[in-house]
């Protein structure tokens, strides 16, 4: 607004408007500085820290959740040591949208859930919580079901990608390595297991 001004006939409307949106804005800076000075008066020697947090939101967002993401990293560190990393991140997300799908089955049905956990070497898990009134056995079920119907699309999206590019012709490659870990792992978890409730 400053250099638009340098710009203007003096005493025009056009400048009498900038200049009133210019008084306007150091208004607004001044009112926003003064509270910033309050507030810094107010917390004395913490006034610092209040503000690096306040700053840091992504800080904030990576200690709720860093459960999740420390051992997705480790899950993902495992499988690119041992078979490198395209795969190792192409099998980790498969787990990932398993575990997904148990979590919107959940969410959906209104329940609490926590993130997925991974446990590099053995797999990922969800921990959902039953309500008050507890969880009927078809919700259960659906939330069971959800995790290998959605692993097994990661398993047909692989596929497919697999068979466009011409990998299966020639010499199978990485995606219907992940087609096939996955259809397998997602067919495994589909095994009844009784559990007593």
């Amino acid at each position: 607004w400053t250099q638009a001004l340098l710009w203007l006939p003096p005493e025009t409307k056009q400048s009498l408007a900038v200049e009133q949106r210019i008084a306007l804005v150091d208004a607004k800076l001044q009112a926003t500085q003064a509270r910033k000075a309050q507030w810094t008066k107010r917390l004395g020697p913490l006034a610092p820290i209040v503000v690096f947090l306040s700053k840091a939101k992504w800080l904030l967002f990576l200690l709720t959740k860093a459960k999740f993401l420390l051992s997705f990293a480790g899950f993902f560190a495992l499988y690119w040591a041992l078979f490198g990393w395209k795969f190792g991140l192409g099998f980790t997300l498969g787990i990932l949208v398993h575990e997904m799908g148990h979590f919107v089955a959940a969410r959906r049905r209104g329940l609490k859930v926590d993130m997925p956990m991974f446990v590099p070497g053995l797999g990922a898990y969800v921990r959902w919580y039953s309500d008050a009134m507890g969880t009927s056995l078809e919700d259960r079920s659906a939330i069971a079901l959800a995790g290998p119907t959605f692993g097994l699309l990661f398993a047909a999206v692989c596929g497919s990608i697999a068979i466009q590019t011409g990998e299966l012709a020639t010499k199978p490659g990485l995606w219907s390595a992940l087609a096939h870990v996955g259809a397998w792992l997602n067919l495994f978890n589909l095994i009844p297991v009784y559990i007593r409730s």
